[in-house]
């Protein structure tokens, strides 16, 4: 079945589900209201009958009516879940047409001074991560993002491959992960807080005294007002009371940052709760899902459970905003310090636990990410990853981005270090594009993903770009020599020996063209001398004649393109040689300029 028609029918399943539930919820008000009715006929008739048989009776109604209200929350929750089924389904259906501006583009992980995730598009709108991404938590996205701006070891590699291999065809788990998540859809989801709060000493466990009275005393408390309706003076009973409240003021502060700072995490921790409970229901066959689910175990239960405890204590906490039932409960029976020293014990029991849960959340709503974009493109393959020899070679190498329908790809290989691809070519003849395109497949590859080709085998290695270049009026920094600062890192990098892949687009441009031929050819020698490996555009064919001096490492290569009756013709295929074809007058001719 074709994708298009595969997302069709989820599609039209989860609306036939979701229309199941809507219906079966509409006369759900009709029946309560129905109870409520016969509940009070019922009683008036048969109060005058029997009393207990009318309270019995009375009872078996406000029973019934509960059973009702606990079915259609139930209801309620089925609806919403089929709904964002159908909703999920839509966007995947959106997404493989080329259309994927509505899921998070990862704008906040941009940063200029990256190695290459600015060059390449990595994040922003319409880039790889936006079109990656089906994380739903800030720290799974985080993740996610951290994966594409660093490579892997060659280990840690091949065990993502076979976990996103694994998810790849368990379309209803993935789907039901994403679901659940986007349940708790929320600007700030990002449970460090919490995992900072569980990592601090506890406030009132190692006060002794504290923890005794909140103990005892309301016991005591409790006894003197029993008695004092018998023999002992009423003074006493409120005397104890007036001293609870100045207690509960004295440590109120203290209780309020505690609560204020857990209490609106609650629907968090929930969505970690339901999202472990469907990680820990289902089976794992790869390495790496295995022990991520292990890291959800506890030595006395599950991740899941415990957390819906703590959950529970926070519930039990936010009763402060009920200021009558609070002041109540929390006079007679100290119950914030109860809610707080259970909170402290479960983080002495749990802390060492929580960020390993969380970790393990993160990476799997990560490789559920990368199995989504490897179901989507059936025809991309998995990259052979090469641990102890240089390795760079792919067959039918695209851009991910690209519509498969207007995809051109190309073959290419890079056989030992110390060596440089020079690619000439007119304009828009599809050089910077052959770049980006080389440039993400390797990120691709290198976090554990599929990639778009044929065939694909690579080292381990970190991408160093440069072919953005932006001045910046607040450093007071020319486009010059910003790219200057850019190869001077570049070098460094590539003198500390690091398995690095250059991409370098139109270098120097910035000056005239004596000093950018000469420049160039200093930096192309200086980096064969440091055994640097990668690919450098240039419209600068005469660079090309390095190759006759050093043929074993510089290879020309170009993207063509024919001239007909003044049109232009681009076959975006890479061409061994010097691009012979020139471009530039034609355009500036179509601009209005007269050459």
């Amino acid at each position: 079945m074709a994708l298009e028609e595969f997302y069709k029918k989820k599609i039209e399943e989860a609306s036939t589900q979701e229309l199941l539930f809507l219906n079966k919820g509409k006369k759900l008000p009709a029946l309560r209201l129905l109870i409520v009715i016969l509940s009070g006929i019922s009683f008036y008739n048969l109060l005058s009958i029997n009393t207990y048989l009318a309270i019995a009776t009375l009872i078996f109604f406000v029973f019934l009516f509960i059973l009702i209200a606990i079915y259609d929350i139930r209801i309620s929750k089925k609806k919403l879940f089929f709904h964002s089924i159908k909703k999920i389904n839509e966007q995947e259906l959106e997404c493989i047409g080329g259309k994927f501006q509505f899921f998070p583009n990862g704008e906040k992980y941009m940063d200029g001074n990256h190695n290459y995730s600015s060059d390449i598009d990595i994040f922003g709108k319409a880039s790889l991560f936006q079109y990656l991404n089906r994380t739903t938590l800030d720290f799974s996205s985080e993740i996610l993002a951290n994966w594409l701006k660093s490579p892997a070891n060659p280990d840690e590699i091949k065990q993502r491959q076979e976990a996103v291999k694994e998810l790849n065809p368990k379309i209803e788990w993935r789907q039901k992960l994403f679901a659940l998540g986007l349940k708790y859809d929320e600007s700030d989801n990002n449970p460090q807080k919490i995992i900072d709060w569980i990592m601090e000493a506890p406030i009132f466990l190692g006060r002794k005294f504290l923890f005794l009275l909140c103990t005892t005393f309301p016991i005591i408390t409790a006894t003197a007002i029993f008695f004092s309706f018998t023999f002992l003076p009423s003074g006493i009973p409120v005397l104890l009371v007036l001293i609870h409240v100045l207690i509960i003021m004295f440590t109120n502060k203290d209780v309020k940052v505690i609560h204020d700072m857990v209490s609106r995490n609650v629907k968090l921790l929930k969505a970690y709760s339901e999202i472990i409970n469907h990680i820990e229901a289902d089976e794992f066959e790869s390495d790496k899902l295995k022990k991520l689910k292990t890291d959800l175990k506890t030595e006395k239960g599950t991740a899941s459970q415990t957390i819906k405890y703590l959950s529970g204590i926070l519930h039990k906490l936010d009763y402060r905003y009920n200021i009558y039932v609070h002041f109540i409960i929390n006079t007679v029976f100290f119950w914030d310090f109860h809610q707080i020293i259970r909170l402290e014990k479960w983080k002495s029991k749990n802390h060492e636990n929580i960020g390993k849960w969380f970790q393990s959340v993160g990476e799997i709503e990560a490789i559920s990410s990368l199995a989504n974009f490897s179901f989507n493109n059936p025809n991309f393959s998995f990259p052979e990853i090469s641990e102890n020899n240089f390795a760079f070679e792919a067959k039918e190498l695209g851009h991910p981005l690209i519509k498969t329908s207007q995809r051109i790809c190309n073959d290419i290989e890079i056989d030992q270090t110390s060596k440089i691809l020079l690619v000439t070519g007119s304009n828009m003849s599809g050089k910077s594009t052959f770049l980006r395109t080389v440039g993400v497949n390797i990120v691709l590859a290198t976090a554990g993903s599929c990639v778009c080709a044929e065939k694909f085998r690579v080292s381990p290695m970190n991408v160093l770009t440069s072919m953005r270049i932006i001045d910046s009026l607040e450093e007071n920094t020319s486009s010059f020599y910003a790219e200057l600062k850019r190869l001077e890192k570049i070098l460094k990098i590539v003198e500390s020996k690091e398995k690095v892949f250059l991409l370098l687009d139109e270098i120097l441009r910035g000056t005239n063209t004596t000093d950018r031929h000469i420049g160039s050819i200093a930096l192309i020698k200086q980096l064969i001398k440091n055994n640097a490996v990668g690919i450098i555009a240039t419209h600068d064919t005469s660079l090309s004649n390095l190759s006759a001096e050093m043929p074993m490492n510089l290879e020309n290569f170009n993207f063509d393109v024919q001239v007909e009756n003044e049109e232009l013709y681009f076959d975006y295929k890479l061409h061994e040689g010097v691009c012979k074809s020139l471009n530039a007058s034609i355009l500036m001719k179509k601009m209005g300029i007269h050459i």
